[in-house]
């Protein structure tokens, strides 16, 4: 197979926009969301800190290739911050 045939585009929406990605199936989740994060300049956040669902709300692991999870090209992955991980913290000052 060609090298090209090896190669999808994903959507990644992150904050209601979306980002087009293209990558090579054999490789890993998390390049294609790093590619996504900088598309979108969401650099200030490491990628570690934000997860993938897929259009039916399932958490995709990043560490697993394109081909493993059987994402196919055009799919629809949302890009959100992990609960937790963005945002500000509030404080409570006992007295």
């Amino acid at each position: 197979m060609p090298k090209e045939g090896h190669r999808i585009r994903l959507v990644f929406i992150i904050n209601g926009v979306d980002y087009l990605v293209e990558v090579n199936v054999e490789a890993p989740l998390a390049v294609a969301v790093e590619r996504a994060l900088v598309e979108s300049h969401n650099t200030g956040r490491p990628p570690d800190e934000w997860e993938v669902r897929n259009s039916a709300g399932v958490l995709l692991e990043k560490g697993r290739t394109i081909e493993d999870l059987g994402l196919k090209n055009g799919a629809r992955l949302f890009l959100s911050l992990r609960v937790g991980a963005g945002g500000t913290r509030a404080w409570l000052t006992l007295k």
